[in-house]
């Protein structure tokens, strides 16, 4: 899976499935947990779309190719794979996320190639997660919420940042020209959703600010007050500026960031 995307590249992860489906007799014989983890990296290399992946389909997916394969780049993996292998790896770590599914810290050089690969294909992970949310597998109010408190404008709340992990990396436009905005991508995806008849809410700042003060009160600490009242101000930005940035979004294709 290291080698950039090629026809040859998915003719191999084809075959991989191909045989992992139809051949068990192909098996590494000294560890079998080779065979699920070629699979997973297979998968993850061929889906160019997460239309239609529902709530169950979710969880099938992250058992069986998104966690694996996350364990598997932070424990055994050089930092370096092909950015379209990164993007997708990226989706799953979001989702899990989204789920509270504790994932393996990444290694420093690991967080950086994300985060590239992220930013060189923000439409493909912003439309991928959007589509989540619009199947209902990842909520919408824990999309807003956490868009809100991974923003690269957020208040600096040391207990906040720690509970991000990656996704506090995960920023969108830090290849643009000087002076453009950079975006936390759930910024982008929740700019995506906001104005969408599907989503079921937070649609309005009464509601963002609810949500977030809901994820803020999951911390438990003696913190949260000093974290809610940090964040209070800054919600009410973060909204008019989601409004904003979802008028222009509605002038542009979707997938252009």
């Amino acid at each position: 899976m290291g080698e950039p995307w090629s026809s040859e590249v998915e003719m191999l992860a084809r075959h991989i499935l191909h045989l992992l489906d139809n051949d068990r007799s192909v098996s590494w014989p000294q560890d079998p947990r080779h065979d699920a983890l070629a699979g997973a990296w297979a998968s993850i290399r061929l889906r160019n779309s997460w239309n239609g992946i529902g709530d169950r389909d979710l969880d099938r997916d992250l058992g069986r190719c998104g966690l694996p394969a996350i364990a598997d780049y932070a424990r055994h993996y050089d930092a370096g794979l092909p950015d379209d292998v990164l993007a997708g790896l990226a989706v799953f770590i979001v989702a899990a996320k989204a789920r509270s599914i504790e994932i393996p810290a990444l290694p420093p050089k690991h967080v950086d190639a994300l985060a590239d690969a992220v930013d060189l294909n923000a439409g493909f992970v912003v439309d991928s997660l959007v589509a989540l949310a619009q199947s209902g597998a990842v909520e919408e109010q824990w999309v807003i919420a956490y868009a809100v408190l991974s923003s690269p404008d957020a208040p600096d709340v040391a207990r906040v940042i720690d509970s991000l992990g990656v996704l506090a990396h995960f920023v969108v436009g830090r290849g643009s020209e000087a002076g453009s905005a950079r975006r936390g991508l759930l910024d982008e995806v929740a700019t995506e959703i906001l104005p969408e008849p599907w989503n079921l809410g937070p649609r309005d700042l009464r509601g963002v600010h609810a949500a977030v003060r809901a994820e803020l009160m999951e911390f438990r600490d003696r913190g949260v007050d000093r974290a809610r009242d940090a964040y209070a101000a800054f919600v009410e930005w973060w909204y008019d500026q989601r409004l904003s940035d979802a008028e222009h979004a509605l002038s542009r294709p979707r997938g252009q960031i």
